[in-house]
């Protein structure tokens, strides 16, 4: 397997479903040309995306002829967690809390080539 780039898909939280998230101002992470930048929901999102959140998906193991991906949820306080560095003037994100999910290796192809282009956080 060639070596793994993060990257951020819209994938299912439960934790995040179950407490109505995302919403206004909730912070989050989002992977931007190879930085995990942090930033703030501006805006409320459709109700059908309650629960999709973006996920960083952190790293991509191949057993056998299945992929085991190891993902966060961005939503801060459920698989991050972002604090202020005073000293640097910037955000630190800290993961914790990961998903471990195991695909088929075509349905991992599969998403990493896919783009939602009805869900983002970015934009209202």
């Amino acid at each position: 397997m060639n070596k793994f780039e993060p990257i951020i898909r819209p994938m299912f939280c439960k934790k995040c479903f179950a407490e109505h998230h995302p919403v206004l101002g909730d912070v989050f992470a989002e992977h931007i040309k190879n930085v995990l930048r942090v930033l703030q929901l501006d805006y409320n999102p459709p109700m059908k995306h309650i629960g999709i959140t973006p996920h960083l998906i952190s790293d991509a193991n191949e057993k056998l002829d299945l992929i085991e991906l190891t993902t966060y949820c961005t939503i801060n306080g459920c698989g991050v967690e972002t604090k202020w560095n005073k000293e640097k003037e910037n955000f630190t994100v800290h993961l914790q809390r990961p998903t471990i999910y195991t695909l088929p290796i075509n349905d991992w192809k599969a998403l990493q080539r896919y783009i939602d282009s009805d869900y983002s956080l970015l934009n209202s």
